[in-house]
């Protein structure tokens, strides 16, 4: 005699199935659910941290041309181009400065992008910015009289 408890129909029949002639195939779909979060899984972290990365690199571009700016005007100031880099970069990424190079009425800051997982290449921005040495004296208004 064949135990009803054990064949997959009836299995089908107890979980909500309809108990017609094409059910008695089915089998038990329990934790599939779960295997295939684990299958995508992986796929899903990764392209999370590509996603990451890419904003990290995109945050560090500004934040790269933000420093030349303002080292460019330190330099038209005749002030430190380094000093005004370094407190113009935001904390996170004032320890990955490389560099500050003046050439002529240019300066061009470095800064290495931070990186959130060792796989990805760790790449150098380096952003310039022109600037042109004050020539008017202290004090006077620029665009005329006020």
């Amino acid at each position: 005699m064949i135990n009803p408890e054990r064949t997959w129909s009836s299995r089908w029949i107890r979980s909500g199935g309809t108990g017609t002639g094409d059910d008695s195939c089915t089998v038990d779909d329990r934790g599939q659910a779960a295997l295939e979060l684990v299958a995508v899984l992986p796929m899903v972290l990764t392209v999370l941290a590509v996603c990451l990365q890419l904003l990290i690199a995109g945050y560090t571009v500004v934040a790269t041309d933000d420093a030349a700016r303002a080292a460019a005007r330190a330099c038209s100031a005749s002030a430190s181009p380094t000093a005004a880099a370094r407190s113009a970069l935001p904390s996170q990424l004032m320890s990955n400065l490389d560099g500050v190079a003046t050439a002529g009425e240019q300066v061009t800051v470095r800064v290495r992008m931070p990186v959130i997982l060792p796989a990805f290449p760790g790449y150098v921005f380096a952003r310039s910015a022109t600037y042109a040495r004050c020539s008017e004296t202290p004090g006077s208004a620029i665009g005329g009289a006020l």
